[in-house]
């Protein structure tokens, strides 16, 4: 054989198998294809050129479409604040109010930053930051026997206990801890002068900004973040405190109770304008990270931290607590 046939033989084989190859491999393989992946969920639908309408239901689509971190959960989240823009007056204020604050000047600092107040929004962040500050200074004065002269002040007499002058003012437990008196003890001496935040104690709720506001004398002392009922349950208007109990049972289950849900305190809510109730209250809970959602069952939910200090200021004699939406 002459030695070029051999050379058409071997071009004659290769181009056998290469058609061979062609056939057997799928043909996708064969196609271009964008090196990203490809939604299969959109491989049916026809191309179209994006219009306004079209992206408008996209985004609408996206909006309401849950995403994987998603939770069906009763618990409406969470404190609505506002996003309100305060007057320059506040802004003077609140600065002042914090180097009073940082100078140990807390008498000052309290008042400025209650004027500073009727210069924001209430319940706005701006107002948030306000009323958290005057609580840290209510709250340290108050748990450090700090003198204020804003709290009363009264001279043991011969005879007189603890209950004789603390219980239309406040607590006897906010008298031991605003004068370091051990909680065990309600031992005290004639002559012996006593201080503690008393007067007019008053509560008002908002349930769109789950919040609590306590009020002394007509003035903010404390502000808290609250729970409330799911559904739209917690009633509003105006109610007055008519009963008081540390460590609570509820429907048979005794404090500390895992279906026990009203956490260490318990403070019964009756309607002024009729003497009614309806099992309303605020409580503590075992469930702190409800606060801040609509999850109870109608009562006003607290962190137990927070119930225990509300319960310890306000005295058993019909305070007053008024309920927004």
């Amino acid at each position: 054989m002459y030695w070029y046939y051999k050379y058409i033989l071997v071009a004659a084989a290769l181009i056998g198998i290469g058609l061979g190859v062609y056939k057997v491999l799928p043909q996708e393989w064969l196609k271009s294809s964008p090196s990203s992946p490809v939604e299969d969920n959109d491989s049916q639908e026809p191309a179209q050129t994006p219009t306004l309408e079209s992206n408008q239901a996209r985004t609408e689509k996206e909006k309401y479409t849950p995403t994987a971190s998603s939770k069906n959960t009763n618990a409406v989240k969470t404190i609505n604040k506002k996003t309100v823009v305060s007057s320059p007056k506040f802004s003077e204020k609140l600065k002042q109010g914090t180097e009073l604050k940082n100078k140990g000047m807390l008498d000052s600092a309290y008042n400025i930053l209650i004027e500073a107040l009727e210069h924001s929004e209430p319940y706005s962040d701006d107002w948030i930051k306000a009323a958290q500050l005057i609580s840290e200074i209510n709250v340290y004065i108050y748990k450090n026997a700090v003198p204020s002269k804003r709290k009363q002040s009264h001279t043991v007499k011969s005879g007189q206990s603890l209950w004789d002058f603390a219980a239309e003012n406040t607590t006897i437990r906010a008298v031991q801890i605003s004068n370091k008196i051990p909680i065990e003890s309600s031992v005290i001496h004639v002559n012996q002068v006593l201080t503690f935040f008393g007067g007019q104690w008053e509560i008002k709720a908002s349930k769109s900004h789950y919040a609590l506001q306590l009020l002394l004398d007509g003035k903010l002392f404390r502000f808290y973040n609250i729970g409330i009922g799911k559904d739209n349950r917690t009633p509003f208007g105006e109610f007055f405190i008519s009963g008081k109990k540390r460590e609570p049972s509820w429907k048979g289950y005794p404090f500390g109770h895992p279906e026990n849900v009203l956490g260490t305190r318990w403070m019964r809510l009756t309607k002024i304008s009729d003497g009614s109730n309806e099992g309303y209250g605020i409580h503590g809970t075992s469930e702190p990270e409800s606060i801040g959602t609509a999850s109870s069952l109608g009562c006003i939910r607290m962190r137990n931290e927070d119930v225990e200090e509300l319960f310890n200021f306000i005295p058993d004699n019909k305070i007053k607590v008024t309920i927004e939406d």
